[in-house]
């Protein structure tokens, strides 16, 4: 990544700052709000494992295995993890904007590699061979992982001024 704190040589110098007219708010917003629902989602994932993915993907009745809850439990600590990323992709300081692109590339691979493994446990493997609620893993999961990935792709390709923009400010 470029030093964007440096000072540029032109006919004067000048700083990069964020360009007011493309603050990256709706990047912001939407980064601001996963990260509460990642939080929110992850908090169980890790405290009662064994619960959340009963609850989660596992139909009505079924025990979660131990090991199956162990590698939720992990998987919790996945999404606080790249939560993170997201959460110091807020501020809009300069900087901000490149980690709104890496944070929206890596959790877009990150989908877009799940979401044909869950199509498979749901559709090919089914519940008798992964051991997980297809309807669950579908609606759940998938659904909205494939909403998200929409946006990002979106975002990434079409739309990279929502991330923010920045301009040259002159120091005379």
């Amino acid at each position: 990544m470029s030093n964007i704190n440096k000072r540029t040589e032109t006919s004067s110098k000048a700083l990069v700052e964020i360009d007011p007219s493309a603050p990256g708010t709706i990047v912001r917003i939407a980064l601001a709000a996963e990260s509460v629902i990642n939080l929110f989602l992850a908090a169980p994932m890790i405290f009662n494992a064994k619960g959340a993915f009963e609850g989660l993907y596992l139909s009505d009745g079924k025990s979660a295995a131990p090991h199956a809850a162990s590698i939720f439990q992990l998987f919790g600590l996945n999404i606080v993890a790249m939560t993170v990323a997201m959460v110091l992709a807020l501020p809009n300081k300069p900087g901000a904007i490149e980690l709104r692109q890496t944070s929206y590339q890596m959790i877009g691979a990150f989908e877009a590699l799940a979401l044909p493994i869950t199509f498979w446990q749901a559709w090919v493997a089914g519940e008798e061979g992964s051991g997980l609620n297809p309807n669950k893993l579908i609606w759940g999961f998938a659904l909205p992982m494939g909403v998200l990935l929409g946006f990002r792709t979106w975002v990434l390709f079409v739309k990279p001024e929502w991330m923010g923009k920045y301009r040259v400010k002159r120091v005379d």
